[in-house]
């Protein structure tokens, strides 16, 4: 695996990922956003750059699907990764795993081949060959409702919601002595995660401190 950084503000040049591409380099992996300091990644421009080496590129959503216009089209995502219980507002336990059409993957995991109970092996028909085991039910009507709530509300209302909280806080964080606020001062920039440190408190002191 190659491992290509991202400056101190989380920024990804992508140039670095084009010269870390290999003769045997068969897939691109990104966030969308950083999960420590909420940091967009370009992820159209990545896209490109896989389509034109002809690598495939899977895009780690987590913090950004259901909040964030993604067409996995335009930007030639061949896989997207996502946990239902964060910006899909669904229950702990669910998620979704986008695999292009006509994109082909070896499984991880067999059993429980319900939809063809008479078969010994898993169903070769999609998405049931990557479903391995009882679904869960509940957690999926649960996602169902989340996505639908987003649906009702519209994504562009609810990123301009998160976009201004995200402001607001930076904002007013800045006006704290001794505060440091890791990633970009932008809320357009980043997603509404915020990381900080107070002076050079260790944190697991901060958080003991905050809960009592």
């Amino acid at each position: 695996n190659t491992i290509v950084q991202c400056d101190k503000e989380g920024f990804l040049d992508c140039k670095d990922i084009e010269k870390a591409i290999r003769p045997n380099t068969k897939l691109i992996v990104t966030t969308h956003a950083s999960n420590i300091c909420g940091t967009l990644v370009d992820i159209k421009t990545v896209g490109e750059i896989a389509k034109d080496n002809n690598i495939l590129y899977l895009v780690d959503a987590s913090q950004t699907v259901g909040v964030y216009d993604v067409d996995v089209k335009e930007i030639n995502i061949d896989m997207l990764a996502a946990p239902g219980h964060k910006c899909l507002l669904g229950p702990q336990g669910t998620g979704i795993l986008y695999i292009r059409e006509g994109l082909e993957l070896s499984i991880l995991k067999e059993g429980g081949t319900g939809s063809k109970s008479e078969d010994l092996f898993q169903p070769d028909l999609t998405p049931d060959k990557y479903e391995s085991g009882t679904h869960n039910t509940s957690g999926i009507a649960g996602l169902n409702a989340g996505i639908k709530f987003i649906f009702d509300e519209g994504i562009e209302k609810i990123r301009n919601h998160e976009e201004e909280l995200c402001q607001y806080m930076l904002d007013k964080l800045e006006q704290v002595p001794d505060i440091k606020i890791y990633g970009p001062k932008d809320s357009k920039k980043r997603a509404a995660v915020i990381s900080i440190n107070i002076g050079d408190m260790d944190s697991g002191e901060i958080t003991f401190l905050l809960d009592s």
